[in-house]
């Protein structure tokens, strides 16, 4: 029983890797969609918001191999692009579990306009 047990640790663990690129990926494009709504196409806008994500620690990376006055400025913004970043994951994994790896779908009736009440006609 013990042994069984074992083996579903890995598999836990390569659904928890899952869980958290697939919410990271949703929230990169959710927020590349947002700054640029006007595009139409979801690999675009995933790049788009990778790119606000990492922005500030690739931007710090880069200013940390010029000159050693700049290496202050370069901490501070690493530390920035790193609160960020997790912010991204730590989200994204929430969003991930709340939606059950995208397989629970929430179905609401059409919203009556009218001021009277209409029956409900049972196909959503």
């Amino acid at each position: 029983m013990l042994m069984a047990l074992t083996l579903l640790v890995p598999i836990a663990i390569v659904i928890a890797v899952f869980a958290l690129v697939l919410g990271f990926t949703s929230l990169a494009c959710r927020l590349g969609e947002w700054v640029r709504n006007a595009w139409g196409n979801a690999f675009i806008a995933t790049a788009v918001g990778v790119f606000l994500i990492m922005g500030p620690t690739l931007t710090a990376r880069l200013i940390g191999v010029g000159p050693d006055a700049l290496r202050p400025l370069a901490f501070v913004i690493l530390m920035v692009g790193l609160a960020v970043e997790f912010l991204a994951w730590t989200v994204g994994l929430g969003a991930a579990i709340l939606t059950g790896l995208g397989r629970w779908h929430t179905v609401l009736p059409p919203i009556a306009t009218g001021s009277a009440p209409q029956a409900a006609s049972g196909a959503y």
